[in-house]
């Protein structure tokens, strides 16, 4: 499955990468998340669990906002009222993502 079949960004890895990253940051590196997928489905995959790795090393205060966390990505794609609203999709479940792990 490509990167663009995924309803949200980051990485989905295979479970047999877990021995490789456990354990950074007193965190689980790898944890199941339910991943929307174009089809309308969700699939629970093993999933980078980065927000929560990497929280540490940020400023930013949650919860952070759709648009916020668009921003970045506005000069490359353009407005996001302007996107398709899969891609929206994309920006919203990524959002929803770090914002239910990032504090944990």
């Amino acid at each position: 499955m490509d990167g663009d079949s995924r309803l949200q960004c980051g990485k989905r890895v295979n479970k047999n990468n877990e021995s490789l990253t456990a354990g950074i940051n007193s965190v689980d590196c790898l944890i199941d998340w339910d991943v929307y997928e174009h089809d309308e489905k969700i699939t629970t995959r093993s999933v980078v669990n980065w927000p929560a790795i990497y929280f540490s090393d940020t400023k930013v205060k949650l919860p952070i906002s759709v648009e916020s966390f668009y921003q970045p990505f506005e000069k490359m794609f353009g407005a996001f009222e302007t996107l398709r609203e899969k891609d929206k999709q994309k920006y919203i479940n990524t959002v929803d993502f770090f914002n239910k792990l990032a504090g944990k």
